[in-house]
């Protein structure tokens, strides 16, 4: 029997207090890196291994002409076509072709051992994240472009393919491997072709002056090297680190410009694209908020949510590098204008593609950021993007209404559930957006939800047919009477009592009135009609619920993490590899036994995926994501549509995730223990092999989860001071699937 919350926080405070504090800082910090999509830039730079292992297996990834999607949000970017080999080859298989590679050869020891573990590990996990696409239009694009520059060379020793990540980070980045990974982020900030040719140029260069090999060997030499035992020592290596890895990137921008320029592209589009870096940290697009929009005659916004102080845009492109992997922002532009000034030749515009083929996918890339964000919960972040939407990409208005319906119930949900810090940024926001957050920040719950209401009502007024806008606003509605009290008689009815009307208003500014333009009596009575007994409803989720059943699932493949620092960062892989698919062998074979209908959506080790599977996991990860992030029940996201149509086609209601942990920790030194045992003949073999024999903690959870609901539906989740033994799993494995099976 589980309570109607009990199922949710029984989970999330088991990952808590059973697994975070075993895995202590370590763990904390690689979920951070997971959610922030520039770690990935984090562990080809700095060979985090360890990070990218637990943070992937926690959960926390022609001209271009636009394609139709199979699904409500027609712009969210999927693969077409063949699945790559980089995408089908398993971590073990990239592995051994890269010892075999002769960049790698000329590493030292194990050097070339840990060199392949670390980055194929790393670069295999984002691929298979359903975070990265290929072939869609902007790959597409990417790809020609790499085309026509690579003529440019001579050395056409590796093969180099480009790669999307779905992500609002603004980078671009390279492996050894010859795969250029570009995000979406980057892609909606750019003008042009010409700025978008530099970028790729750049990471050309690093891919064919094997920068990453070279990185690796220098801080490992480095890092190895006894500098003394004076205080600066770390210091000094990291400062050596930085200057090594700055003259890398002068590098990839002087022969980057070689291939950029002998294509034909405008040099002057270098030093914009440099400015495009530097205002990274701010949206892609905003203005402020439209109050005039929102406020008439029947409503009005408190004055404490208007009155935001504006900090100035100021970003410094003479920053302190000295610690930094990359020269900052004035030195690269210097660099480039040296280049401009010394040159005699006559540069033209240039470009494989029109202005319009680079705007279609600008425009993919930008309506994916505004997706991105409500994806993450950002939804103020999305609603900035979605005001703010550039006019020459001729983004629809009613997607566009869509994304703007879902970001304030959005809103409305987190701050009825006092997530509201987790809508914030932090106090460092520069410009016009921040009269956004600061609205949202200083308005109380019924002030949010009154905006709110009446920004969907305004949007179905105008999108009356469209069934995800209504889906929103019936769900507004609900919100909007459970967190206010008020029912349909508050609007068609209000009390003549001035003295109460002023006590029900004091922390709404005309309430009573704000649907007064935009509904009748009677839409407002219908609309509320259908919410008019949810104190009865919350009463009777409270109730104990039984766990739910079901004949077919979907599932994602099992995680497996391994905590050893006794085991070389390969051997720790392949074990990875080998025990996740072993794992879902299991699960699939017990739930057959069981009558059980499993679907994995993501069976990368089995090499089963299809790019329709690639694009569903996707689908289901976001979905995850999206609902993960918010404390409460009753959520029904953007996604909602797309997961049932999906989820109808496979006949299943149910997404299973199971999580599985080994952690091997070493014992400290205690000197009393030491003393203890040494005082005696017998008791020294004993304390020694005490000493010498680590911790194990083996972990298993299983979690299904109703896809139409959001709900938890079935928990199991355990913690054993023992050994990873696979008996031991199986049986829990076994039990589970036992548990819900009809």
């Amino acid at each position: 029997m589980i309570t109607k919350r009990t199922n949710r926080f029984f989970f999330t405070s088991f990952i808590r207090k059973k697994i975070i504090s075993k895995l202590s800082c370590k763990l904390i910090f690689a979920i951070r890196l997971f959610r922030n999509n520039n770690s990935q830039k984090y562990f080809q730079h700095h060979h985090a291994g360890k990070i990218t292992l637990l943070a992937v297996t926690i959960l926390s990834c022609l001209p271009a002409a636009l394609i139709a999607q199979t699904y409500s949000g027609k712009y969210r970017l999927q693969s077409e076509g063949k699945m790559p080999d980089d995408m089908q080859k398993v971590y073990s298989e990239k592995y051994f072709e890269t010892l075999d590679d002769e960049s790698v050869k000329d590493l030292k020891g194990n050097e070339s051992r840990e060199f392949a573990a670390l980055t194929n590990y790393s670069i295999d996990h984002l691929l298979k994240s359903g975070r990265v696409v290929y072939g869609d239009p902007i790959t597409r694009y990417c790809n020609k472009v790499v085309e026509l520059l690579m003529r440019q060379t001579t050395d056409h020793s590796i093969d180099i393919r480009v790669y999307t990540l779905k992500s609002n980070d603004v980078n671009a980045y390279s492996t050894h491997q010859g795969i250029i990974i570009i995000t979406t982020g980057l892609i909606a900030r750019l003008s042009n072709e010409s700025q978008l040719a530099f970028v790729l140029s750049h990471e050309i260069s690093h891919i064919l002056d094997n920068h990453n090999v070279q990185s690796f060997a220098y801080n490992k030499e480095l890092f190895r090297k006894d500098m003394g035992n004076h205080k600066n020592d770390l210091e000094e290596k990291i400062l050596k680190s930085s200057k090594h890895s700055q003259e890398s990137e002068f590098e990839a921008d002087n022969d980057g410009w070689k291939l950029y320029t002998a294509a034909g592209y405008d040099p002057g589009e270098i030093i914009k694209t440099f400015d495009i870096l530097l205002y990274a940290y701010l949206p892609v697009a905003s203005n402020s908020f439209p109050f005039n929009e929102i406020e008439s005659v029947n409503f009005e916004i408190n004055p404490k949510g208007k009155n935001a102080q504006i900090i100035p845009i100021e970003a410094e492109e003479d920053v302190d590098d000295s610690q930094s992997s990359h020269p900052n922002i004035k030195k690269r532009k210097l660099n480039i204008q040296r280049k401009i000034d010394a040159s005699s030749t006559d540069y033209k515009p240039f470009s494989l593609f029109s202005q319009d083929d680079f705007n279609s996918i600008r425009k993919l890339a930008y309506t994916e950021s505004m997706y991105r964000f409500f994806v993450n919960n950002l939804y103020i972040h999305a609603l900035i993007l979605a005001d703010a939407a550039p006019q020459n990409l001729n983004i629809e208005s009613e997607y566009l209404s869509e994304i703007k319906a879902m970001c304030y119930y959005g809103i409305m949900l987190f701050i009825n559930e006092d997530q509201k810090l987790e809508l914030l940024p932090d106090d460092t926001m520069q410009g016009v957006q921040q009269t956004y957050f600061h609205l949202f920040k200083r308005l109380k719950k019924k002030e949010v939800n009154a905006i709110g209401l009446r920004q969907i009502a305004k949007i179905r007024q105008q999108y009356s047919s469209n069934s995800k806008i209504n889906r929103i606003f019936n769900q507004a509605v609900e919100e909007f009477a459970s967190a206010t009290k008020y029912k349909a008689d508050y609007f068609t009815d209000p009390p003549s009592d001035t003295a109460q009307l002023k006590k029900d208003n004091h922390l709404c500014l005309t309430c009573h009135t704000m649907l007064k333009d935009i509904m009748s009596n009677s839409d407002i009575e219908a609309a509320f009609g259908n919410v008019s007994n949810t104190d009865e409803e919350d009463e009777e989720n409270e109730k104990p619920r039984i766990r739910e059943k079901t004949s077919k699932m979907i599932m994602f493949s099992p995680r497996y993490f391994g905590l050893d620092d006794r085991a070389s960062a390969n051997k720790r892989f392949m074990r990875t590899e080998k025990k996740q698919e072993f794992l879902e062998n299991r699960i699939v074979e017990y739930a057959k036994d069981l009558n059980v209908e499993v679907k994995v959506v993501d069976a990368w080790n089995n090499k089963e995926m299809s790019t329709d599977d690639v694009n569903r996991y996707s689908l289901y990860m976001d979905w995850f994501i999206e609902r993960n992030g918010f404390s409460g029940e009753k959520f029904k996201g953007f996604l909602l549509e797309d997961v049932k149509q999906n989820s109808g086609q496979l006949g299943a209601e149910y997404l299973g995730l199971s999580l599985y942990w080994n952690i091997i920790e070493k014992k400290k030194f205690n000197f009393l223990y030491f003393l203890g045992g040494a005082a005696t003949f017998y008791g020294f073999p004993i304390y020694l092999k005490w000493q010498f024999t680590p911790y194990h903690y083996t972990g298993y959870v299983f979690v299904m989860m109703n896809l139409e609901t959001g709900n938890y539906s079935f928990v199991d989740a355990k913690q054993f001071d023992v050994k990873y033994r696979n008996y031991l799993i199986q049986s829990h494995i076994y039990n589970s699937l036992n548990q819900i099976a009809k």
